[in-house]
């Protein structure tokens, strides 16, 4: 089936948390890391020329996640307090890996107060549409029928965070439920949650289509992020 890269969104709508900061060591020249709150930090890196990026970031206790941008930083947000994470930069066009690093978390006993600075970095920081998803990796570990609706289904998806979130997507009658239970999955999480015929769906599973829309399938995140 040819389909094209997120000519389709299916699903509802899901939110994310705030910020404040403190700065942190990475492991890695070349790449700027700055806690901005619990489970929030900026990084940026030497870059040459105008690419898109995608960052690779996971922990012991968390799966792979993902983030796509089109410039030399970004705000990674949702991590657990206090953790130690591994991390990757590859251009998105050539899949070549630019660096690779490590870096912590502010621990939930850091003071608020150090705070003050670095969110005013973070809220400079120049904004670009696509910069403005946070995109993750995730794993759909149930998926079952709306009661009260025929052509939607409900997903709980593991997208690394304390608690799985629930997602409603449209996509009975292009898939079955034994398909989709078990699928890595790409997931739109900084949006508001929605009530979907009852139910609240807190993301956004992204699929492609064909240019009729008579086959939808959801997107598949990187091989590195099943790791």
């Amino acid at each position: 089936m040819a389909l094209r890269g997120m000519a389709g969104f299916v699903g509802g709508i899901g939110g994310i948390g705030a910020v404040r900061s403190k700065a942190t060591i990475c492991s890695a020249d070349g790449i700027s890391f700055h806690n901005i709150g619990l489970g929030s930090v900026s990084l940026s890196w030497t870059a040459s020329g105008s690419h898109a990026y995608r960052v690779v970031y996971k922990s012991d206790s968390n799966p792979a996640s993902f983030r796509t941008v089109t410039r030399s930083s970004v705000i990674l947000k949702g991590l657990s307090p206090g953790s130690s994470y591994d991390m990757s930069i590859s251009e998105l066009d050539s899949k070549k890996v630019l660096s690779r690093a490590s870096f912590t978390t502010m621990s939930a006993e850091a003071p608020e107060s150090a705070g003050a600075e670095s969110d005013k970095e973070a809220e400079d920081l120049p904004l670009t549409e696509l910069s403005r998803l946070e995109i993750r990796a995730g794993t759909v570990v149930e998926c079952k029928k709306h009661p009260e609706a025929d052509t939607l289904y409900v997903e709980t998806i593991d997208v690394g965070e304390p608690e799985p979130r629930t997602i409603v997507s449209g996509l009975v009658k292009f898939m079955s439920e034994e398909e989709l239970t078990g699928r890595k999955v790409v997931v739109l999480c900084n949006l508001k949650p929605r009530a979907m015929r009852g139910i609240t769906s807190h993301g956004m599973l992204l699929c492609a289509s064909n240019d009729d829309h008579s086959e939808v399938d959801p997107l598949s995140p990187p091989e590195e992020c099943g790791k």
